[in-house]
């Protein structure tokens, strides 16, 4: 589920506070249904520490670290690296090039 920096300091009306937050209790519910193992993300580019200059047309996260902001979660995320490196569409002999903007933003392809 994507987050919106306003989430937090705006001041919608209540109605629109609860099916914003039944649309994420549905999504919670479902996602804890289906019990995936594995997922895969589709999501957009506003990640921290890619700076555009840097930002390739689309990344494989193998590793990956919240920054905490907006109430997210700060710390390494649990992603499966060598499922990552399965996924990834093979360009050479492995080769990988690191476009992260400090230590513990990760690997991309």
């Amino acid at each position: 589920m994507s987050h919106s920096p306003l989430l937090e300091f705006a001041d919608p009306p209540a109605e629109m506070v609860d099916a914003v937050q039944g649309a994420f209790s549905s999504a919670r519910t479902f996602v804890k249904k289906y019990d995936p193992t594995l997922v895969v993300s589709f999501a957009p580019d506003h990640y921290n520490g890619f700076f555009y200059d840097l930002m390739p047309p689309f990344c494989i996260g193998y590793e990956a670290m919240g920054v905490g902001d907006y109430s997210t979660t700060e710390g390494p995320l649990s992603v499966p690296t060598e499922r990552a490196e399965e996924l990834a569409p093979s360009g050479g002999a492995g080769d990988r090039s690191s476009a992260a903007a400090g230590p513990g933003e990760g690997r991309t392809l």
